[in-house]
């Protein structure tokens, strides 16, 4: 029971002795009506805390003069979902199924990487990070899959709840994605449209979905430069199971 004498003298724990890692997660901007706004799905956040990290969000800044100054105060780095990964970053034309895209985001987290790899940080992406992680490394993007692939699972099921488990990926053993779920096939969500085209240099496939798209990729070369295509943040309410993917994330970390 919470009294309001408890609301009004509340104060925080004691301090334990264990640092939490540091773990840098990129924003979105959004318009709601005349104003702009910096945001994040709360999961992301959660997902950190829960995996023993210490979250620090990182807004999309133009230019990239805070570029280091966030990459120097950050102990790894997450990429987090959004909006479509711009192809003019990749050397490619927007097709007509383009959806909405933010270039200065773009730029910035491409920036963000590059950084946080010369620093020898782990990096983690999920969905559209996953993406920007292969853009950085040369690679380029389907814009829309069921255009572009003909593909006949949906990966874009934007009316169901986004915990919903949607379809499975198959994960290549002897991979640090398998290592870390200890299994060769996992029921996952799906939200995108946009996927991994041509693998940037250094990547490694570490899953797929039946009809073949990426799903997860790798550098084997790095501690921890790893991506997934599926929400990841987004099931460990329904699932504990899937937090694992961050707690591995926050171990390599600390073991840095």
């Amino acid at each position: 029971m919470t009294t309001t004498r408890d609301v009004r003298n509340w104060s925080p724990a004691p301090q334990s002795g264990t640092a939490r890692p540091r773990v840098g997660i990129t924003m979105f901007s959004g318009r709601e009506g005349h104003k702009v706004y910096t945001k994040l799905q709360y999961n992301y956040v959660q997902s950190i805390i829960d995996a023993g990290g210490l979250p620090v969000l990182i807004p999309t800044s133009q230019g990239d003069q805070l570029v280091y100054p966030y990459v120097n105060s950050i102990d790894g780095l997450m990429l987090t979902g959004g909006e479509d990964v711009n192809p003019l970053v990749y050397g490619g034309e927007p097709r007509p199924e383009l959806g909405d895209t933010d270039l200065e985001r773009d730029r910035f987290e491409l920036a963000l990487v590059s950084a946080a790899e010369s620093r020898g940080i782990p990096i983690f992406g999920i969905c559209r990070g996953l993406q920007i992680m292969n853009v950085y490394r040369g690679g380029s993007l389907y814009q829309d899959l069921v255009a572009e692939t003909g593909t006949t699972i949906g990966h874009a099921p934007f009316h169901l709840p986004m915990e919903s488990r949607h379809h499975s990926i198959q994960i290549t053993e002897g991979t640090r994605l398998h290592t870390i779920f200890r299994q060769p096939e996992l029921v996952v969500n799906s939200f995108h449209h946009q996927a991994v085209k041509d693998v940037g240099k250094g990547l490694l496939v570490t899953a797929r979905a039946p009809d073949g798209i990426v799903e997860g990729m790798e550098d084997p070369d790095l501690d921890f430069f790893l991506g997934v295509q599926f929400h990841a943040e987004a099931m460990p309410p329904l699932d504990p199971y899937y937090l694992t993917v961050f707690t591995a994330f926050v171990e390599a970390i600390a073991a840095v």
